[in-house]
């Protein structure tokens, strides 16, 4: 996936439980006893740190890092702020700041991020889920009201695998495959897959979207369309991210004009793809004509544009229903050559 607004995160928060008044049973009890500094002075000390190194939201950053660190709901930090935290969990707190501080995006820091109303496992080397992309998500459902609709899914750059999963989750009859060619996305998304208990109706496959073969009724894709020129000025946190998942080469073009090649001979007649393009790419309506796919519309979310491509002579029929859901069944030979941890 790609963009480049700004990260933020809505993290699953956690902390220290008090000792005082007595409360249900809470994590590390024991640990307790190796009091060091309050809760409230630790947060306030390292909000200023990442204040000073021109961090958007420190406070709630500092409250996210924390929440990770601890263990419990981020009510319990704002109810309890003059608890004080065992040395240990103030050791890695301090660590975690630091590479705040050092504008690395929060969901690599605590290794996750919620879209589409679901927690996705991130780290370097996958793109950031972006709340923009769930518009994405709510395209589909608009263009395919039925949830029942036994859909063929294709996902081309698939990074966590975030936009597979979210479709598939609103059409229970439905199997998809995303393409990866990083193969440490490929784990990444994979692993996604596993946690969301996809694994019999997606597939992940650790090849680029050129590998794709068959006829799909959707196909969706978050490519890389940056300009290169471009990538020095993006946010610092988003200098983080993976290059190949942000670089869309000299004009942001070269992967659409990739995808439009394939669209040709894998996308089903009447089938939709849907793709997210960025604000180089309002010339793309100029170049589709020549690939014989023709525009549904145009959707403007900020600075992210979406449009929907409908194939004038797909290459239909391929790979039917079945066929693709018997593939799940059964391991393709990358998996069992190839242990995923």
């Amino acid at each position: 996936m790609n963009g480049f607004c700004a990260t933020c995160a809505i993290a699953l928060a956690i902390i220290v439980p008090t000792i005082s008044p007595p409360m249900s049973p809470g994590p590390d009890v024991a640990a307790i006893a190796l009091r060091s500094q309050k809760l409230s002075t630790l947060i306030q000390e390292r909000s200023e740190l990442l204040s000073s190194h021109k961090v958007e939201s420190p406070h709630l950053d500092c409250e996210i890092i924390m929440q990770h660190v601890l263990g419990v709901e981020r009510s319990f930090i704002i109810m309890n702020h003059t608890n004080q935290v065992p040395r240990d969990k103030e050791l890695l707190f301090w660590k975690l700041t630091k590479k705040r501080a050092e504008r690395y995006p929060i969901s690599q820091i605590i290794g996750n991020r919620e879209f589409w109303s679901k927690n996705f496992i991130v780290n370097q080397h996958v793109l950031d889920p972006r709340p923009d992309s769930e518009t994405l998500i709510s395209t589909v459902l608009k263009y395919y009201p039925n949830k029942k609709q036994r859909l063929k899914i294709a996902d081309f750059g698939t990074g966590t695998g975030c936009l597979l999963i979210s479709v598939l989750s609103e059409y229970e009859n439905a199997v998809g495959i995303g393409f990866e060619k990083s193969l440490e996305a490929y784990k990444v998304a994979y692993q996604n897959t596993k946690k969301h208990n996809l694994l019999s109706r997606a597939k992940i496959f650790p090849s680029s979207w050129t590998e794709c073969r068959g006829s799909f009724d959707l196909i969706i894709s978050n490519p890389p369309y940056i300009k290169r020129s471009k990538l020095k000025d993006l946010q610092a946190e988003v200098q983080k991210e993976p290059r190949i998942a942000l670089d869309g080469g000299i004009d942001g073009l070269n992967c659409y004009l990739s995808i439009f090649l394939i669209l040709k001979k894998c996308l089903k007649k009447n089938g939709f793809a849907i793709l997210e393009i960025g604000e180089d790419q309002n010339d793309i309506d100029k170049i589709i004509p020549s690939y014989e796919l023709a525009f549904q519309e145009y959707r403007i979310l900020k600075t992210l544009l979406f449009f929907f491509a409908l194939t004038v002579n797909p290459n239909d029929g391929q790979l039917d229903y079945q066929l693709l859901l018997q593939q799940f069944q059964k391991k393709p030979p990358f998996f069992r050559n190839h242990r995923v941890k």
